[in-house]
């Protein structure tokens, strides 16, 4: 399962299903598709490989289908893994069937008509908590946190029933830790089936906004998991009945835009040396402490923890790049927008923070923007400049980083100014 460094076991069983909910765009010959998964988030490699399965079997373009990650993680790895075939032939199944979503998506269109609506919901809370030994993972009821749903409605336009329902909220998937292993498409899942369940023959899907600062709150059980879903879904259903007015689409554009982001500085040679061999001993350390505790023979291939695996793994791509002589480098990131309309989707390929988000919604050109972290693509987190004082998990230990060098503590910005840009050439 994915999500938890702290799991030793695969999961036990499904308490609920998960899914993947397509929505096909068409105006005139620009075609389009956002795909919803219940899943953590997927690499670069393995988005290409989807969007070129559903390209094969749809006819869109891959550059037109944006992957959103509804980033549960109640779910399953992805990626095949090395030497594992269960694990290849379910990355393989998996790509077979969000290509099948799509291509039914597009086999079932009709033409339709758009109206949004925005409902309050709080069921986030701030994460980053303040305490005499630093920042931790908890509850910050001072920090900023999102207060409300937004809502699209696809209604038939010839029948005017209302077909499909798009909806949004930036939150983890984490209302369970890594002591679950039960698969379970979360809070978001619950919101989805509610929504359908009162809506009936219409499909809903969740697509997350920037809510890498942002966990559920309360939180560790199963009944807040439905609890947290059905004050979701319910807002969802209420801003469905009060949307009053309903558009055409007339333009349907897609951009691909792409950012640099900013890393820091590259160490001196030695300090890179001097790093990678404290990584090795610790991980040294930890396999000899495991062998001892256990009471078996020493084993260098041992996984280690996530903290430790990603420590080690930076270490060496820092010394490579420094041998290289690679020392101004900086961090690629697709920026995708769909822009329906006067409404603009911005995918991000991060884990990104609230008011990143915020910000970007506030300068867009659009009359109305979601911006959508996870998708296509996980870099890692992207905090503001701001937090990154105050450290804690998101800065020090799982920053985004590339060659073994995490994010310029001003990297928030860049990624603004090049979202922003990319929306204005999406708007034209």
């Amino acid at each position: 399962m994915a999500g938890y460094g702290s799991r030793t076991e695969g999961s036990i069983g499904i308490r609920d299903e998960l899914a993947a909910t397509a929505l096909y765009l068409k105006v005139g010959e620009v075609e389009a598709a956002v795909v919803a998964l219940d899943l953590i988030m997927a690499r670069s490699e393995e988005i290409a490989a989807i969007r070129e399965c559903c390209r094969e079997r749809s006819g869109i373009p891959g550059e037109h289908i944006l992957l959103s990650f509804s980033h549960t993680h109640a779910g399953p790895q992805m990626g095949p893994g090395e030497d594992d075939p269960l694990r290849a032939a379910y990355a393989e199944c998996l790509r077979r069937q969000i290509a099948g979503a799509v291509s039914e998506a597009k086999l079932r269109a009709v033409p339709a008509v758009i109206g949004h609506g925005a409902k309050p919901a709080r069921i986030a809370g701030n994460r980053r908590e303040r305490t005499e030994q630093g920042t931790i993972l908890g509850y910050n009821p001072e920090g900023p946190t999102p207060n409300q749903t937004d809502v699209l409605r696809f209604d038939n336009a010839e029948t005017g029933a209302t077909i499909g329902v798009l909806f949004q909220y930036a939150c983890h998937g984490t209302t369970m830790g890594g002591e679950n292993l039960w698969l379970s498409a979360e809070y978001q899942g619950v919101a989805r089936r509610l929504v359908e369940q009162l809506l009936p023959g219409v499909r809903s899907m969740f697509v997350g906004g920037c809510g890498a600062d942002q966990n559920p709150y309360p939180r560790g059980t199963f009944d807040w998991v439905d609890r947290h879903g059905n004050v979701l879904g319910a807002a969802v259903y209420q801003a469905c009945l009060d949307i009053r007015e309903t558009q055409p689409v007339e333009t349907l554009r897609v951009h691909t835009g792409s950012c640099a982001l900013p890393l820091q500085r590259m160490p001196p040679l030695e300090d890179c040396r001097a790093e990678l061999r404290a990584a090795e001993e610790a991980a040294e350390k930890a396999r000899r402490e495991h062998a001892e505790r256990e009471g078996v023979p020493y084993d260098e291939g041992l996984p280690l923890s996530w903290e430790l695996g990603r420590r080690l793994r930076s270490a060496r791509e820092r010394l490579e790049a420094c041998e290289r002589g690679e020392t101004e480098l900086t961090l690629p990131v697709e920026l995708q927008v769909i822009a329906i309309g006067d409404i603009a989707l911005i995918g991000l390929p991060a884990e990104v923070f609230f008011r990143i988000g915020r910000q970007i919604a506030q300068r867009s050109p659009f009359w109305l923007t979601l911006p959508i972290d996870y998708a296509n693509g996980a870099i890692g987190y992207i905090p503001t400049q701001d937090e990154v004082a105050f450290g804690g998990y998101e800065i020090e230990t799982a920053r985004a980083r590339h060659c073994g060098l995490a994010l310029r503590d001003d990297a928030d910005s860049v990624l603004v100014d090049a979202a922003v840009e990319a929306l204005e050439a999406a708007k034209g």
